[in-house]
């Protein structure tokens, strides 16, 4: 989505190091810059009980985010100077104090250029088609909303953070000089007490560029508000060293996008809420009604199943993700390429592979290994479909996985929220996915059909994807009601969801398919899952 203004285990790993896809309280490193994952919620922005008088703050209305990152505190000088090389700061002789006298535009060059620095995609572009990486000219700047590079944050999330569940005038107190750095200079990040969420000076020290043109709010409730698409002014938030107590949480102020003052930082934001937690259930596996007259034998008997909660992504592993921890094989992409195309020709141990390594990146423990001790951790490319490798499963692992066959099924259905859909999210084939009709022999960039009712994509068609289980024919009449994960042994593995080559009876979400566990084929891929916990 575009919005509009006018040896393997050293660097590898470090390019994912700083993309951890976890809960509240979890912290990012890059730079000596943390940043803080903030799970998703509501709250009011603008005046709420704990500012009245709120004077100049426009009326409150609900807000709904997705989770994001942001910097435990602002950029600091070390930091900008690491990326850009320079530091334009007026208080230059403190390192640790906030870089200022940058303009919005600087900022987003920075973001662009430490994204670039640490392998992720960039957020900004000078181009409406998103492939002109923003250097930091003046004029008009498109923000990729799906690229999980640094970015500036939304008003939205800023006040979000700033507020921290709390309804305090300042950014964790009802004091300001408790949390706020106020005087005659800024000073060093991190000194003043941080709110709930454990963020430093988001009242005073700098005020904070943010992406949004300061414009009116609407007067209803919104999701993932990214402000006005046209405007003069871009908004900054928190109020600096020079300012008084009146600014609040919720107070806003805008700026041209060039002025640059000593008053003037910022703080980096990303988004990391590409795993969707699925809330366990029950529901009827197999060829039920709704399916039609396309079941296959092994889709029989319909029986019940239940799921317990876990995580899925909202995506198939993408081409540039798994170049950033798999450099030592480049799949011949010759059925779509692109950083945000669907990686394929990766064989069930390949993927299994990419889980680990991600998981070690990330710090997580990982899921597979080459024992059942569960000593040796699983890494081993496999290219060869006649090949077997022996690989357990570490149930309580962190790490991230494969789905089993169940939750698969469950969440394309679309989980507690399911329509009874043929498809994933719809009757309609065409709107949520690419198949042998519109797929024009090719994969396509992951994200650009609509997704199903658990906000997942491509569930259904561009890319099949590998399950942890085994396959058996009749495994349907034997499979356990509570948390199926498939026979014990077997010489195929699962693998679900259709391709840019599949029938409309093959991309059913009860339709199962199964190969060789160490087949490389141009339709075969993967998205990853973890545990709930």
């Amino acid at each position: 989505m575009m919005l509009s203004t006018t040896n393997y285990l050293s660097s590898a790993l470090l390019l994912w190091a700083t993309l951890l896809l976890g809960g509240l309280g979890t912290a990012l490193h890059a730079q000596s810059d943390p940043l803080r994952i903030l799970e998703g919620g509501t709250y009011i922005q603008g005046c709420t009980p704990g500012l009245l008088p709120c004077n100049a703050i426009p009326p409150g209305h609900n807000v709904r985010l997705t989770g994001f990152a942001i910097g435990v505190h602002e950029v600091t000088q070390a930091a900008y100077a690491s990326v850009m090389g320079e530091n334009p700061s007026v208080n230059n002789t403190c390192p640790d104090c906030p870089v200022e006298r940058v303009s919005w535009y600087d900022a987003l060059r920075y973001c662009n250029q430490r994204s670039l620095q640490e392998g992720l995609p960039a957020a900004y572009y000078a181009d409406a088609a998103l492939t002109v990486a923003y250097t930091g000219q003046p004029g008009p700047v498109y923000w990729d909303t799906e690229s999980s590079g640094y970015r500036l944050p939304t008003e939205a999330e800023w006040e979000y953070a700033a507020r921290a569940s709390m309804d305090t005038r300042y950014a964790g107190s009802n004091d300001w000089e408790e949390v706020a750095v106020a005087g005659s200079g800024t000073a060093e990040v991190g000194t003043k007490q941080p709110n709930a969420f454990g963020l430093h000076d988001l009242s005073g020290n700098v005020s904070e560029w943010c992406w949004d043109w300061n414009a009116p709010y609407p007067g209803f409730e919104v999701c993932d508000p990214r402000g006005a698409s046209t405007g003069t002014l871009r908004s900054l938030r928190g109020g600096s060293y020079n300012d008084a107590a009146s600014q609040t949480v919720a107070s806003r102020a805008g700026q041209l996008p060039e002025a640059a003052a000593p008053t003037i930082g910022f703080r980096v934001a990303r988004s990391v809420g590409l795993m969707q937690t699925i809330a366990g259930g029950t529901f009827t596996m197999g060829c039920t009604p709704e399916q039609g007259s396309g079941c296959q034998n092994d889709e029989f008997p319909p029986h019940t199943v239940t799921v317990d909660d876990f995580q899925l992504a909202r995506y198939e592993v993408t081409q540039g993700e798994w170049a950033a921890l798999v450099p030592e094989y480049t799949p011949f992409y010759n059925r779509g390429e692109g950083e945000r195309h669907p990686t394929y020709r990766v064989s069930w141990y390949d993927a299994a592979t990419y889980c680990n390594r991600r998981s070690l990146a990330e710090g997580l423990e990982p899921a597979y290994y080459f024992d059942p001790a569960y000593t040796e951790v699983f890494d081993s490319l496999v290219g060869d479909q006649l090949a077997y490798v022996d690989i357990y499963w570490k149930e309580s692992a962190n790490g991230y996985r494969f789905p089993t066959e169940a939750e698969w099924e469950y969440a394309a259905r679309g989980g507690n929220q399911s329509g009874g859909y043929r498809y994933a999210g719809s009757n309609d084939l065409g709107s949520v996915a690419w198949y042998d009709a519109n797929g024009n022999t090719t994969t396509h960039p992951v994200g650009q059909k609509a997704p199903n009712e658990l906000g997942l994509y491509d569930m259904t068609g561009n890319i099949y994807e590998w399950c942890w289980d085994w396959y058996a024919d009749d495994y349907y009449s034997v499979s356990p009601t509570d948390n199926p994960k498939g026979p014990n042994q077997g010489t195929l593995t699962c693998i679900r969801g259709g391709s840019w080559i599949s029938s409309a009876d093959g991309s059913r979400v009860a339709n199962r398919l199964n190969f060789l566990p160490g087949a490389r084929r141009t339709t075969f891929a993967f998205r990853l899952a973890r545990n709930a916990n």
